[in-house]
């Protein structure tokens, strides 16, 4: 019998002592998610990404969610997952392409400017999105699924917190890499006006050849 044809029960059996593992070196945020993950399989360890607490071989699902924009060596981390990663194991990867970036304004060089600022300043990998499909294989992988998608802002509050809009020109005008009269106005209409902004996301699905 193919393992798809088994009964749903069979399925369940099959991960009924399985661990959930999560990974960060910060420990606010290592105490944080033992604080919300006291469940009897949920175990949270201290660790880098690019060095996994794990042994050889012993994961069978994995997820990068806006990690590798961060890292040093995204490469590393994507050798490193295959490593820890099982025959037949499955990662699921997501990343921006801040080369993607957009911000409605009149003023189109400063809108242009920040984006500039967020791809060669802001982001330590700006466009690790594209870069994935390509990583992935090289790391070994066999690429299954390749998706994107667009999230649009509509409010200036939300694309505050996810694209840093405020923080990243406050820093851009204090780097001199935008002029900051012109950086002021140009936030100040983004705040006063119907406001959009948007950038594209891949997420990629690959797995360890069995």
């Amino acid at each position: 019998m193919r393992p798809r044809d088994r009964p749903r029960r069979s399925g369940r059996r099959r991960w009924r002592n399985r661990s959930v593992i999560g990974v960060d070196r910060d420990p606010a945020m290592l105490a944080e998610a033992r604080r919300m993950a006291d469940r009897p399989r949920v175990q949270v360890r201290s660790g880098d990404a690019g060095s996994l607490p794990v042994e050889d071989h012993s994961v069978d699902r994995a997820r990068v969610d806006r990690v590798l924009m961060h890292v040093p060596d995204p490469a590393g981390v994507l050798a490193e997952l295959r490593r820890a990663g099982r025959p037949g194991a499955v990662i699921g990867l997501a990343e921006p392409d801040w080369d993607t970036l957009i911000v409605d304004s009149d003023d189109v060089d400063t809108s242009r400017a920040f984006t500039r600022y967020t791809t060669t300043r802001a982001v330590r990998n700006a466009t690790i999105g594209r870069r994935l499909p390509r990583l992935a294989e090289e790391a070994g992988f066999t690429v299954d699924a390749i998706v994107t998608t667009t999230p649009v802002f509509r409010g200036i509050e939300v694309a505050d917190q996810i694209p840093g809009l405020g923080r990243n020109t406050r820093r851009a005008i204090e780097s001199g890499d935008m002029d900051e009269g012109r950086g002021r106005r140009w936030f100040a209409s983004l705040s006063q006006g119907p406001f959009l902004a948007s950038f594209t996301l891949f997420t990629v699905v690959a797995r360890i050849p069995a």
